[in-house]
């Protein structure tokens, strides 16, 4: 490969973890505080963008990109239930590895995409628009008298075994082997 190749890599590679960094760290850390999110989806980014690199060197078709995507769908599916929004975050570090990666665009269109992702998303989950939540991550004991089918019992559970005034909840996990319900309590 030329050296020319490898100047064209590292300054996508530079657009890129400064696009996703931006989205991560300057957009979700900032509001939604999870640092573990965060890293994670800076390092599916980073690996993302490595595969895709290598891929793209090579005869790769569309179809085999969207099976990529497939195949990240399925580690969800395998792993512990994440909020959507965090989901979403995922989805768009990953994008910018996808659309960075592969040498289909020229840096203006790169600089459009960018700025059009950030902005939305910016506007899109701004607190000023929602109002300013807080949330936890509950881990409740699951007792008779709990009602999984009546919301209002299950804030009254909360509130009995956490302290916790809940203004929303959102149930993550019923483990039947621990007797335990993960939920997420807004407050």
């Amino acid at each position: 490969m030329e050296i020319i190749w490898y100047v064209e890599f590292l300054s996508r590679f530079v657009v890129d973890l400064l696009s996703a960094s931006l989205l991560v760290f300057g957009l979700y850390y900032r509001r939604h505080g999870d640092p573990h999110t965060a890293v994670t989806a800076m390092l599916l980014n980073v690996f993302v963008f490595s595969v895709l690199t290598v891929l793209g060197s090579v005869q790769f078709s569309l179809a085999a990109g969207f099976g990529l995507f497939a195949i990240l769908a399925l580690f969800t599916l395998r792993s512990e239930q994440l909020p959507r929004i965090d989901v979403a975050y995922f989805f768009g570090s990953i994008s910018f590895a996808v659309l960075f990666a592969i040498n289909a665009i020229d840096y203006g269109l790169m600089a459009i995409i960018i700025v059009a992702i950030l902005l939305t998303v910016y506007v899109v989950d701004h607190p000023r628009i929602y109002g300013k939540r807080s949330s936890v991550q509950v881990k409740l004991d699951l007792s008779r008298d709990i009602d999984l089918g009546n919301e209002e019992n299950i804030r009254q559970a909360v509130l009995k075994q956490t302290g916790l005034t809940a203004s929303g909840i959102r149930l993550l996990k019923v483990d039947g082997i621990t007797e335990t319900l993960d939920l997420i309590v807004d407050c």
